[in-house]
């Protein structure tokens, strides 16, 4: 088995590293491969207790230690022990993708298009009067006045102009 197809198998997205080799990244660590039919998971953390605690959950759960560090390092395991791979997956902190039934995938593609079409900005949009200025924006005219079309409230009193 490969990165390719454990991915496949479990619904994770496989990228390439600096190096170019293939790898399932996570927030905690990433999940790579081997050889000799097993896989490897590399962990980082930013405390020392941290890994300590995380390692003593996976050598108890069947891993192998493969570098230790302060705080951080790699452990083995069977790719095809399920208990291990959910651990591992958990560990590293992978997100797994969903799947959608066709219902649930036409309801999120309905909301979706939902969200993302125009919406009007006030009542006088919606109703379709006015020239798309939210109530309350002001407006230039001719004359320089300056006004607030939604209640005509005059701001250059000084002018002299008045709006009817």
């Amino acid at each position: 088995m490969n990165v390719t197809q454990f991915a496949e198998q479990h619904r994770l997205k496989v990228r390439r590293d600096d190096c170019s080799e293939k790898i399932i990244s996570g927030k905690a660590g990433h999940v790579y491969e081997n050889g000799d039919d097993r896989f490897g998971i590399c962990l980082m953390f930013k405390s020392a207790r941290k890994w300590m605690s995380v390692q003593r959950r996976l050598l108890a759960a069947g891993f192998t230690l493969g570098q230790g560090g302060d705080s951080e390092g790699t452990l083995l395991f069977d790719p095809t022990n399920a208990d291990q791979v959910a651990i591992a997956i958990r560990e590293s902190r992978i997100r797994q993708r969903r799947v959608l039934s066709e219902d649930a995938r036409i309801a999120l593609a309905d909301r979706l298009n939902r969200k993302n079409s125009p919406r009007p900005r006030n009542a006088n949009e919606a109703s379709g009067q006015g020239n798309g200025h939210p109530v309350g924006k002001p407006e230039r005219f001719a004359e320089n006045t300056l006004y607030f079309r939604g209640n005509l409230k005059l701001f250059s009193e000084k002018r002299g102009v008045a709006v009817g």
